[in-house]
């Protein structure tokens, strides 16, 4: 037998002997309680409880630093549990525990107090009922990429009609059937108040209040998330439940190094305030704090919105490249290597994806993977160049393990003037996605202007509406 399985079994045998000793018939026998760390997450502990001659049990965690409690506070002040598996949650991440128990016998008498120190791992403090259901991260097929929260934007809002355009299509055949199964809030620009959730737009850096103004733009009552969960839900009761859960990616801002992206000697200190104190950006530390308060107040939120149709499974990179040294240009004003890995990390402890859309050959595009993305599908931009080559196109992808964003706008109504160029290069995507086998395998991406989808829907021309056709019936056979 090994030394440690000799010190176990000894323990044990202890532990039964005070517990079990020889007493007389009269005698009541003494309650007693072991703890065993089973393993420690970001923000708890999983204990193994035993427990002999005991009534109750009750344990109480606190920090390594505090004073030790007697068994009366253990027992006014804890969680009464059962012998067994006892989860502990509601601690910080990455601090030092003692977790104190004490047995209770049927006549109230308290045995010895028992103690097991731990340290809480890196990550989230809890687990939202929807993060904790996973056992694996959450997969989809088709992501629509949905524009909002910019005074640019026109129209504006995201109501329920204008998402029914994205939720269910209507086959030529007159059978409605079910569309996008993943939806992207995307934003990169704040022009009303001239702020940017992305460097390099010219704009200055977005502080708090301007993250706190996109959350509320997409928690709006009635629209947002609230008219997209309402669409679906009109949908369901025409067509039954869909394949699959509806999910939704959201856009999580850059935490951007200066003020003025492209002056060093503008300040670094504009973000605002997170626990009191004034977050400084020069500290890659606070810039991941700042990153961690938007995943945390997306996630409180969508909480409390409670939505039937819709589930959260996480965020996208709003930065389409990684510029770090070796790789791009502005590599000293963005720093991604010293958030982007972190961040990432922080998003997979609450058990939520990390989502990336690199743009043709961007900088990084060969880092994805080591910086905690997911899912990362690059765009081609052939749309709107046709002289980009595709076979580099094609190397990239397959070299590096990327999927493809589809792209389209109004450039392929009817009434714009080339628009068959347009529309032939949006087949060559059709094509590609096809040669590169990820037809029907891998998570795929969608870029339609502000309303394009929405604008060939309604169209009047027999033309605009064979397209739109043509795009749902990809998008549907593409599922997987």
């Amino acid at each position: 037998m090994h030394a440690a399985g000799r010190c176990s079994t000894l323990a044990l045998l202890a532990f039964c002997l005070l517990c079990c000793g020889q007493k007389a018939p009269e005698e009541e026998l003494r309650a007693a309680l072991r703890l065993t760390v089973i393993d420690c997450f970001a923000g708890g502990v999983n204990l193994k409880v035993e427990a002999v001659n005991a009534q109750s049990c009750f344990v109480l965690c606190l920090e390594e630093s505090k004073t030790a409690p007697d068994a009366q506070t253990v027992i006014s002040q804890g969680m009464e549990v059962q012998p067994g598996k006892v989860s502990i949650e509601g601690l910080e991440a990455q601090t030092s525990y003692i977790a104190y128990g004490v047995a209770v016998s049927k006549s109230g008498e308290s045995g010895m107090l028992t103690k097991v120190p731990f340290i809480t791992t890196e990550g989230a403090a809890f687990l939202y009922d929807w993060e904790k259901r996973r056992s694996e991260l959450p997969r989809y097929s088709n992501m629509a990429l949905i524009y909002g929260g910019s005074a640019h934007r026109d129209p504006f809002r995201w109501d329920k009609e204008r998402f029914d355009s994205h939720v269910t299509w209507t086959d030529t055949l007159g059978k409605e059937r079910w569309l996008f199964d993943a939806f992207l809030a995307i934003e990169f620009v704040d022009t009303q108040y001239n702020m940017e959730y992305a460097g390099g737009y010219g704009r200055q850096a977005a502080n708090k209040e301007s993250w706190t103004r996109l959350l509320d733009y997409w928690f709006e009552e009635g629209y947002g998330f609230d008219a997209l969960d309402q669409s679906i839900e009109d949908a369901i009761g025409r067509l039954g439940e869909p394949p699959v859960k509806r999910k939704v990616v959201m856009t999580m801002p850059d935490a951007i190094l200066h003020e003025q992206f492209k002056d060093i000697n503008s300040s670094t200190q504009y973000w605002g305030y997170l626990d009191g104190k004034m977050l400084d950006f020069n500290q890659s530390s606070e810039r991941v704090s700042a990153m961690r308060w938007f995943v945390d107040e997306t996630r409180r939120r969508w909480s409390l919105a409670g939505y039937k149709n819709l589930e959260l499974i996480g965020f996208y990179c709003v930065s389409e490249d990684l510029a770090v040294p070796g790789y791009g240009y502005s590599q000293d004003l963005k720093r991604w290597e010293d958030v982007y890995p972190a961040i990432s990390k922080y998003v997979h402890s609450c058990n939520e994806t990390m989502n990336w859309i690199p743009y043709f050959k961007a900088a990084g595009h060969q880092l994805w993977a080591d910086f905690g993305f997911d899912y990362a599908m690059m765009q081609p931009n052939y749309f709107w160049h046709a002289n980009y080559n595709m076979n580099d196109f094609k190397t990239i992808i397959q070299k590096y393990g990327l999927s493809m964003e589809f792209e389209f706008d109004d450039a392929v109504l009817e009434t714009s003037e080339g628009y068959m160029d347009y529309r032939v290069r949006f087949n060559k995507y059709i094509s590609l996605c096809k040669e590169l086998d990820l037809f029907r395998k891998r998570e795929l991406s969608y870029y339609m202007g502000g309303n394009t989808l929405y604008n060939l829907k309604h169209s009047e021309s027999a033309k605009d509406k064979e397209f739109y056709q043509l795009v749902c019936e990809f998008i549907n056979d593409s599922e997987h």
